[in-house]
């Protein structure tokens, strides 16, 4: 007895993180297996392509952080490193996986998913303080990766920061906050913006963060 195909429930972002596994797959295989791959892929693409069309943002970023994990596997496979580097991979491989489940959520949080994976260890939140009106282009794509990066991402502003709150507004890992905050809450980083303007580089500067590390998830 064979068994065509089985439907389970799974979230969206489970089901978009599957389909660009399989497209990193189709680009990596040359082999006759490349047709098993091709078929998944098209079965899943059928009833996926307008969730992809409008989450693409967050396609892109899932597929980049599964081509650095695929990337990371075949060097861990072929263990061609000493001790410490094989260790310092596979921690940077752990991380990476953190980031792919948090981006699984952002796309089940924006298509209203009614199934969203948990996991089970310590939420990790980052604070960043902006003092006055923030030039909010400038401020989206380091917030965004460094939502990628925590669990929770804590902005704590006035109430001119209706811009950035609507540049969030279907992500509600970030949290913005009135006032100051409160002394004793634990934050795994933090970052402040004492001024109402700052220039792109004033911005990457204080974020610690380069174009390149914000291309290479976002």
């Amino acid at each position: 007895m064979t068994t065509d195909s089985v439907f389970l429930p799974v979230s969206l972002g489970e089901a978009i993180d599957k389909l660009t596994i399989l497209e990193i797959k189709q680009e990596n295989i040359k082999d006759r297996r490349r047709n098993d791959v091709e078929l998944e892929y098209n079965l899943l693409l059928e009833r996926l392509g307008p969730h992809v069309g409008q989450h693409g943002a967050l396609y892109n970023s899932m597929k980049k952080v599964n081509r650095l994990i695929w990337d990371y596997m075949d060097l861990l496979r072929d263990g061609n490193m000493n001790d410490q580097d094989y260790l310092a991979l596979c921690r940077k491989t752990v991380d990476y996986n953190d980031i792919r489940f948090r981006i699984k959520n952002k796309i089940n949080y924006a298509a209203g998913s009614a199934l969203k994976e948990q996991k089970g260890y310590k939420i990790n939140s980052v604070l960043i303080e902006i003092c006055e009106g923030p030039d909010t282009e400038n401020f989206v794509a380091p917030i965004r990766y460094y939502s990628f990066l925590y669990d929770q991402v804590i902005i704590q502003c006035g109430e001119y920061c209706g811009g950035l709150r609507d540049a969030f507004k279907d992500d509600p890992t970030i949290i913005f906050r009135i006032g100051v905050a409160s002394e004793s809450a634990q934050f795994k980083a933090r970052f402040s913006f004492p001024k109402g303007h700052h220039s792109a580089e004033e911005i990457l500067a204080i974020f610690r963060v380069d174009q390149k590390a914000l291309e290479e998830l976002l």
